[in-house]
């Protein structure tokens, strides 16, 4: 008997890569956009635990300004790790250096408001119009510190968003 030699083809057929690649663009197109949006939650999450260390760093700080019995003064100086502490009503006044003296605050942009009294806090490079960023307005003679959290408008300002 004559022998036959099979040929075993071990390859895609240009058709089967076709409908791969076509399937692949499908699923990219659609995780895309998601990636995307889990990105700016990221951001948004990142300064919201940011507005939480900072309220609770505010809060030790007029602790502190308690015990070293300056809190009915308008203006005062505590030390805080050997470091001077600027403060405005026994809390920590609104200006970058007394905020970054107060936390840690890598990767974020600290600078002053368009407002006396007032401090943003973005992300690093993050100063687009809609980027989520934080407000610390600092304490009056009847109130408190507020921190808000919001968007950044065309003019740099950081408004609330509720």
């Amino acid at each position: 008997m004559k022998q036959m030699n099979k040929i075993i083809n071990q390859g895609f057929t240009l058709i089967e890569l076709v409908i791969v690649i076509i399937v692949l663009g499908v699923i990219a197109t659609t995780a895309v956009p998601k990636f995307i949006n889990i990105q700016d939650d990221a951001k948004a999450a990142s300064l919201h635990a940011v507005s939480g260390a900072l309220n609770s760093a505010a809060n030790l700080v007029h602790y502190r300004s308690q015990l070293d019995g300056v809190e009915t003064l308008d203006r005062s100086t505590i030390k805080i790790n050997g470091e001077d502490v600027k403060l405005f009503y026994a809390y920590p006044e609104a200006s970058p250096e007394t905020i970054n003296k107060i936390m840690s605050l890598e990767g974020f942009e600290v600078r002053f408001g368009k407002y006396i009294g007032t401090t943003i806090i973005n992300l690093e490079g993050s100063n687009n119009t809609g980027d989520a960023c934080i407000t610390y307005q600092q304490a009056g003679l009847n109130t408190s510190f507020t921190i808000l959290e919001g968007k950044l408008i065309p003019t740099g300002e950081c408004i609330s968003v509720t």
